[in-house]
């Protein structure tokens, strides 16, 4: 999709044209990006600007609406009624379900970057105790 791009303005209220992670926080497609909450400099702004990231605000094309899913997944066998050729759905999936999947997938690269950090901090303190000389018994104790 061509996008056509309006001047850019430091001052105006911007959406996100295509979903990112800012500052620990996932902006969905669509979102409102606020800006002036996460104190983005202009500078920033407009390198998020050039680069499509962001749009003004209102100037998204509306997504078609979700059709409404019924509570029994489609899991047709090859010669359903359903489905009489058999073959897996090619339908996209829809933009809420891209939303969750995305949301999904940011909870999981956080939370295993927790593990990783607390892995090198179990190491580090593994090494440091290994690295440090033994007590030396008092006289009390002999």
């Amino acid at each position: 999709m061509k996008f056509d791009k309006q001047p850019f303005s430091a001052s105006g209220d911007y959406d996100a044209r295509k979903p990112f992670d800012f500052q620990g926080e996932h902006i969905a497609r669509g979102a409102r990006f606020e800006w002036r909450r996460l104190g983005v400099s202009g500078r920033k702004l407009r390198q998020l600007w050039d680069n499509g990231f962001i749009v003004p605000a209102g100037s998204l094309p509306r997504l078609p609406a979700a059709e409404p899913t019924s509570s029994t997944a489609d899991n047709s066998d090859p010669g359903d009624e359903a489905n009489p050729s058999g073959q897996a759905s090619t339908s996209e999936p829809s933009a809420e379900d891209k939303a969750k999947a995305e949301a999904e997938a940011h909870a999981k690269r956080v939370e295993a970057g927790k593990k990783a950090a607390e892995a090198r901090k179990t190491k580090k303190a593994a090494a440091a105790s290994a690295a440090a000389p033994a007590p030396e018994p008092s006289a009390t104790e002999a």
